[in-house]
């Protein structure tokens, strides 16, 4: 391995950018951990200057330092000292189970000993031991957002203004890509361009480090840079299962497949987790009662298809569908082709939309979906407006309010729970009841302020600063101005299923009860 160059040296004697004693992110193995680990791996005596892994390189086994000190640098030519890796630190990053490239360098600072482990044994003992697997998984999600937040790795130049470079950011986030976004207008994008010889560029431009750099690229294309892109060999285009999107529902499905010994190939235009991994926190899917992120659920979905051999071809979009010798034939829009005994389509949502003309033209442009798409559009501090008032705009604001910036709610009511009320007059069941929602924000209500406006009319606009909670439960309420009601677009009681405007939340306390059956003839019912 070659030596340390000057500037990683001399990032070196700079303050590292994440605390190297911090337990989220790297806390030290227990000897009951290092016990599993050691019958799979081996002991590497190493020297001070040695290179253990460089940025760009394909992957690297994972390591725990048993005595000595490594530092990881990242930052590409303005490298900077990322953390400090000492005893008992677990050396391993979500590039082993993602398969991008690594995106940081490793150089032994202080000589000592390292345990280090073959990626597809750590990768099996992760799928076998349940809670280790589970310690690992976690650890390596809290190691990823706070890369994500250090706005570390490549960097993509272009406006705000234009729909290619949301799409390019919007690609980078939905696949956990570290990224920086720069502002074609700022003078920073200006000189970067000038040094690379691009000042005239017209479009988005990728710098992938060093002087790598790709002009307006296609997904696909950014995804071959990336190493994201994996193409079936010439043998395996025949398939028992292809699934059409990578939603949660077709992650369900090649898991099942896969597992049952079928072969399985996962086509999906942009990411894996579909709609769903746009999601900010997601508290209604079965299995994580105290919630859980969309991009989470969807790299552990990943993960563990991968476990048993599905083949995911993403970015790839199925163009064209047709019968051929007994199978279906996929047409790919790169002018491939897969064929398969049997194929699901998971095609995804389809989102409502305002009426409202010439809306279309700005989405991706401002307007968004999805809470994490709307990020990526939206400037460092700037406002965001959130249109309903339900519990997906809830959530929305909350995500939102979280990165310090004023959200605004628009809803068609003169409060919350009027919205509620006519969600719950359009429900067959009626469970929906703006009393419950009432009783349950007046618990909530110390968390956050809002202002109640009422412009000219039918519409009223609910405009608020949020302030998110430091609980891992975070509350807000809308109070109307004039007036001592308050309303949640979420409530976490269970619904009154009281149908009648005029229940107070009294009535609503005590009329939903679980029913019990009777005993018959003194004997416990049958079940």
């Amino acid at each position: 391995m070659s030596a340390p160059s000057g500037k990683e040296r001399e990032s070196s004697q700079l303050a590292a950018l994440l605390d190297g004693d911090d337990p989220a992110l790297f806390p030290k193995l227990t000897e009951q951990q290092l016990d599993l680990l050691r019958p799979l791996g081996y002991v590497r005596e190493v020297e001070a200057g040695e290179v253990l892994f460089s940025d760009g390189d394909a992957g690297y086994d994972p390591m725990v330092v048993l005595t000595g000190r490594v530092s990881v640098l990242a930052g590409g030519d303005e490298a900077r000292e990322l953390v400090g890796q000492r005893a008992g630190d677990l050396m391993v990053e979500l590039n082993l189970f993602t398969g991008q490239p690594v995106g940081a360098t490793g150089v032994v600072r202080e000589a000592g000993r390292l345990l280090v482990v073959p990626a597809a044994d750590f990768r099996a003992l992760v799928g076998r031991e349940l809670v280790f697997g589970d310690f690992v998984l976690q650890l390596l999600f809290r190691r990823r957002q706070a890369l994500e937040r250090l706005l570390l790795g490549i960097r993509i130049i272009g406006s705000r203004f234009d729909r290619e470079t949301h799409r390019l950011r919007e690609f980078a986030a939905r696949n956990r890509v570290a990224h920086e976004w720069i502002d074609s207008d700022e003078p920073r994008a200006a000189s970067l361009l000038a040094q690379l010889g691009l000042a005239a560029a017209s479009g988005p431009v990728v710098l992938l480090g060093g002087t790598r750099t790709l002009q307006n690229p296609t997904n696909a294309e950014l995804a071959e840079a990336l190493g994201l892109h994996e193409t079936p060999a010439a043998t395996e285009t025949t398939f028992d299962l292809v699934i059409v999107g990578a939603g949660p529902a077709c992650l369900a499905a090649a898991v099942y497949g896969a597992s049952g010994g079928f072969s399985t190939a996962v086509l999906d235009s942009v990411a894996v987790g579909g709609q769903a991994a746009t999601s900010a926190r997601i508290e209604n899917y079965l299995g994580f009662p105290s919630g859980i992120s969309g991009a989470e659920l969807a790299e552990r979905g990943r993960i563990q298809a991968d476990k048993f051999g599905a083949h995911f071809l993403i970015p790839r979009r199925a163009v064209g569908l047709a019968d051929r010798d007994g199978y279906h034939m996929i047409e790919l829009d790169d002018g491939g082709e897969l064929l398969a005994r049997v194929v699901i389509l998971g095609l995804g949502v389809q989102y409502r939309r305002l009426s409202i003309p010439g809306l279309a033209e700005y989405e991706g442009l401002g307007v968004s979906y999805a809470t994490d798409s709307a990020r990526e559009q939206l400037r460092p501090g700037g406002d965001a407006v959130v249109v309903g008032g339900a519990n997906s705009a809830g959530q929305a604001a909350l995500a939102l309010a979280e990165d310090g910036r004023h959200v605004y709610l628009v809803a068609r009511e003169e409060s919350l729970a009027q919205t509620e009320t006519t969600i719950s007059s359009r429900s067959k069941s009626g469970r929906m009841h703006p009393a419950n929602a009432e009783r349950s924000s007046q618990e909530r209500s110390s968390s956050s302020s809002a202002r109640h406006h009422t412009p000219p009319g039918s519409r009223t606009r609910l405009s608020s600063t949020w302030t998110a909670s430091s609980s891992p439960a975070q509350r807000y309420a809308i109070k109307s101005r004039g007036g001592n009601s308050t309303a949640t677009p979420s409530s976490s009681k269970r619904a009154s299923p009281v149908s009648s405007p005029s229940a107070t939340s009294a009535q609503a306390e005590h009329a939903w009860q679980p029913r019990r059956r009777r005993r018959r003839n003194g004997r416990p019912p049958r079940c």
